[in-house]
């Protein structure tokens, strides 16, 4: 197994444990920490080679910060703990990953049934937007008496033009404005007054049907 290039650094225990130290000091002891992750424990000769000319200066500060073994090396216990723990979660994450290999194809499975749960979640909650926005009324007309839907006003252009459609609803807003007149549809409304005109305007003056040419 390659060597793990990274430890846990718990920085509020960095900052209780280092409080009384001057920021040399501070300096050093991470050097010297990183310095036994790599090579698991050190040397006087190696803490000497780390800290240099700085050696008399800081070790005396820094030396209650490590354990002496018996065969003269030393380790800070609380990395040590810290990198023996990460390995054995490393290595139980490694063990399940062998595990999961087993059953890959269940998870992939399992993986592409919610992506497609997930998608059709989403494209129901799209579909009701679309529906609801379809449903959304804008108000037409000099008085913005006329209640249309984006669809309700596209059928009215389709079958009057333009033009037409715009005098239709021109029509209605004034007759509200005038009259009152209140309807639960404006397009049933203005559907059901060109009807009635269509067909006042095959009648004569005394109400009768012209006759056809």
């Amino acid at each position: 197994m390659a060597k793990d290039p990274a430890f846990l650094f718990y920085y509020q225990d960095y900052s209780f444990g280092t409080r009384r130290m001057n920021f040399k000091q501070k300096g050093a002891y991470i050097d010297l920490l990183c310095e036994q992750a790599d090579i698991y424990q050190l040397t006087i000769e190696t803490i000497q080679e780390i800290l240099g000319k700085d050696y008399e200066e800081l070790w005396p500060a820094l030396l209650q910060k490590f354990i002496m073994q018996n065969d003269k090396t030393f380790y800070n216990k609380k990395l040590r703990t810290v990198i023996k723990k990460r390995k054995e979660y490393s290595a139980s994450r490694c063990a399940n990953r062998t595990k999961s290999k087993i059953k890959g194809k269940k998870h992939m499975l399992s993986h592409d049934e919610h992506m497609e749960n997930e998608n059709e979640i989403e494209n129901k909650d799209i579909n009701k937007k679309e529906i609801k926005d379809k449903k959304i009324k804008h108000r037409y007309g000099e008085y913005k008496h006329v209640l249309l839907t984006d669809e309700e006003k596209d059928k009215l252009k389709s079958k009057f033009g333009t033009t037409g459609a715009l005098q239709k609803v021109k029509n209605m807003d004034e007759a509200i404005e005038l009259k009152g007149y209140k309807y639960k549809s404006h397009y049933l409304a203005i559907l059901k007054w060109s009807k009635n005109e269509k067909e006042e305007s095959n009648l004569d003056i005394h109400g009768n049907e012209l006759p056809a040419l």
